[in-house]
């Protein structure tokens, strides 16, 4: 079954206070099927993701564009699509880089626009604190190692709102 055809979207960066009905009532407009929390079996605490699946695809775009990087409970929710396939792109660490250096006061979303111009981005995320707060440093996970490369090639040492990232 293809990537695009599940209609299942992966939420990360969850508070560990999000339950199944706050998601329930951020994506209830957007024609879900269900919600799965992961969670440790023995504990029940919460790993910080969930599953949501959707009775279309076009809902499932429609949720991602709208509530990407919005805050729930403190947290910056980062959305991207479920992929099951054994050898994809998140298995390559070359396609992922990691950003130091980021201004405090960069936006999730802001971060991700500013990698994006260097090719397509799986998933991208500032490190956050508990409260929310950034904490300087992140992630991008291209779709491609040329990809990853352009990126460090471009933005290395470069100034940023004041700060060189590296």
């Amino acid at each position: 079954m293809s990537l695009q055809k599940q209609s299942i979207l992966v939420i990360n960066g969850l508070d560990k206070t999000v339950n199944e009905n706050m998601l329930y009532l951020l994506f209830n407009d957007y024609s879900i099927s269900y919600i799965k929390i992961a969670k440790d079996h023995e504990t029940r605490e919460s790993f910080g993701y969930a599953f949501i699946g959707f009775k279309n695809i076009n809902k499932a775009e429609e949720a991602m564009k709208k509530l990407n990087y919005s805050k729930l409970a403190k947290k910056t929710i980062r959305i991207s699509w479920y992929n099951r396939e054994p050898e994809n792109y998140r298995n390559k660490t070359e396609n992922n880089i990691f950003v130091k250096n980021i201004p405090k006061d960069i936006t999730q979303k802001e971060f991700y626009d500013y990698f994006n111009k260097f090719g397509n981005i799986v998933s991208c995320k500032i490190a956050e604190d508990e409260d929310g707060e950034s904490m300087g440093f992140g992630f991008v996970l291209y779709d491609s190692e040329e990809n990853a490369k352009n990126a460090i090639k471009e933005c290395n040492g470069q100034n940023w709102n004041g700060k060189k990232i590296y």
